[in-house]
């Protein structure tokens, strides 16, 4: 009898997690430019990984990045993402006037889209508030039908997890501050689930990234 009650609570406790209903272990994850003077930081579950996506200023040959911030992805095919990022303009999925207006969290408020074709879907959320800071501050998800359908209630936490600072800085030097990171060989910076906090600063000299600082977590 103690045998089948335990085989009972195996397949309950498998068919729990199969359905999302267990508790999904986020790691917080953070982006700061503060040459522009913004901090951008939303929660990720543990399995997925994500990678830094760096802004640059106008030169004379070149215009300025179009977006910058952490993108998210599912997994290593990066087929599915999550973007949240500062932009020059509002990523909107759909027309602005069809956009519903929704509170995020108790901070923040967005203009919502969602719009799906084929066998993807696409959504945004295009923040709105008295911002002080150049541009446009969004989340866009990008997924497979699939994905979207499996992950929608983790992405519906995350939405609710991002938070957005700013200030007036006080120099021009841009440093970024990410949980969590992995520097590839291609010097990507990849966000992966392990316990090692670090922080990632700009090198002007040659406008690459290096580790300053690595702590392991208890």
């Amino acid at each position: 009898m103690g045998k089948k009650w335990i085989v009972g609570l195996m397949i309950l406790a498998a068919l729990w997690a199969m359905t999302g209903c267990g508790k999904q272990e986020m790691i917080r994850c953070e982006y700061t430019n503060e040459a522009a003077g913004f901090t951008l930081s939303i929660d990720r579950p543990v399995e997925w990984t994500a990678k830094l996506v760096e802004g640059w200023p106008a030169t004379e040959t070149e215009e300025a990045s179009p977006d910058e911030g952490i993108r998210l992805y599912t997994d290593d095919s990066q087929e599915s993402s999550v973007y949240f990022c500062n932009s020059f303009s509002p990523y909107y999925v759909g027309d602005e006037n069809d956009l519903e207006t929704m509170e995020v969290n108790e901070e923040l408020t967005a203009l919502h889209g969602i719009e799906t074709s084929g066998e993807g879907v696409s959504e945004s959320y295009v923040f709105k508030g008295d911002f002080t800071g150049q541009g446009f501050y969004n989340i866009t998800i990008s997924m497979s039908q699939k994905d979207y359908k499996k992950y929608k209630k983790i992405i519906s936490q995350m939405v609710a997890s991002c938070q957005i600072r700013e200030w007036e800085p006080e120099n021009a030097t841009v440093s970024e501050n990410i949980e969590n990171v992995e520097n590839t060989a291609n010097n990507d910076l990849m966000i992966r689930g392990t316990l090692l906090d670090r922080t990632i600063r700009k090198e002007d000299t040659d406008n690459k990234y290096k580790i300053v600082d690595e702590v392991e977590l208890y």
